[in-house]
């Protein structure tokens, strides 16, 4: 296992490049957003490279080669449910045809779907499995992983992700573990850890946040996002145990990266965010051991 940091979390510190944030806080992994077209961020700069181009893929593998950095997964903000449902199936495609080039072995992607409220647990899992298939016929060739990630309300649903998972079938789909979002979700935290260990065999990617709820409601059933703003933390001062939660994914199979993503760095003066993104990281690194 290894401590990576998703390269948002970068620009928001206000690191100037990926390259100058990954030295500084002492990592060679990150999880790098691809767009609808092709496009991430560049490790050295501010501009924008196409991975669909051979010119700017040469040019981003140059970058990783040249500094000893890989990524370890990329992000899709996709929606299987779109209007334009090609487009955001071609984005997954590309992007899975992205991470075979930079050897990125998995990719994220996204649980949530437009119009999920108004449909029918069988069919919101029908739709998210058939496209996720069709996915998987259109790359393969592929090796590179499908993590869905445990996001919003229709992801955090147990019985949707075991049914996604059972209908598509496949050994490179399973889940992008966000560590925060089952908490989030309203789950006690003794019922989270059982969740992690379920899913445990099954963790493509991951994503890592913590939450501090006051102790009087940590063991409950609370409303789904119960002011998590208010009660988001850095991952040293949540209630969950990032030593117990390497420990769960170690035992059930997983040895890839451990993404910070903490979403409580906005809650922090600017001038202090770069010391708080490196206690996440010092404060993972201990737990990984």
């Amino acid at each position: 296992m290894e401590v990576a940091v998703r390269d948002a979390s970068f620009y928001q510190v206000g690191y100037a490049t990926g390259v100058e944030a990954m030295r500084a806080l002492g990592i060679t992994a990150t999880e790098v957003a691809i767009d609808i077209h092709g496009c991430v961020r560049s490790l050295t700069s501010e501009r924008q490279l196409n991975l669909t181009q051979p010119a700017d893929l040469a040019a981003f593998q140059a970058e990783l080669a040249d500094n000893g950095l890989r990524v370890c997964a990329f992000l899709c903000s996709q929606n299987f449910n779109h209007a334009d449902r090609g487009a955001h199936l071609n984005w997954v495609i590309q992007a899975v045809r992205a991470a075979d080039a930079v050897g990125a072995p998995a990719l994220r992607i996204d649980s949530a779907m437009t119009g999920q409220a108004d449909l029918s647990l069988e069919e919101r899992i029908r739709i998210f499995a058939e496209a996720t298939l069709e996915v998987l016929r259109a790359t393969g060739e592929s090796s590179v992983t499908l993590g869905i990630e445990n996001h919003g309300r229709q992801g955090n649903d147990p019985e949707w992700m075991r049914g996604v998972i059972a209908h598509v079938g496949s050994p490179r789909v399973g889940l992008t573990l966000d560590v925060g979002n089952w908490y989030w979700f309203g789950h006690p935290l003794s019922r989270v850890y059982e969740i992690y260990r379920e899913f445990g065999p099954l963790v493509k990617a991951t994503h890592v946040k913590n939450i501090r709820y006051p102790e009087e409601i940590r063991e409950t059933q609370r409303e789904i996002g119960f002011e998590y703003g208010k009660y988001c933390c850095p991952l040293d001062e949540g209630d969950i145990q990032m030593s117990r939660v390497a420990a769960i994914l170690r035992e059930t199979g997983y040895d890839g990266a451990l993404t910070i993503e903490d979403e409580s760095l906005g809650k922090v003066a600017e001038a202090d965010r770069a010391a708080v993104l490196q206690r996440d990281v010092d404060h993972l690194r201990a737990a990984i051991g």
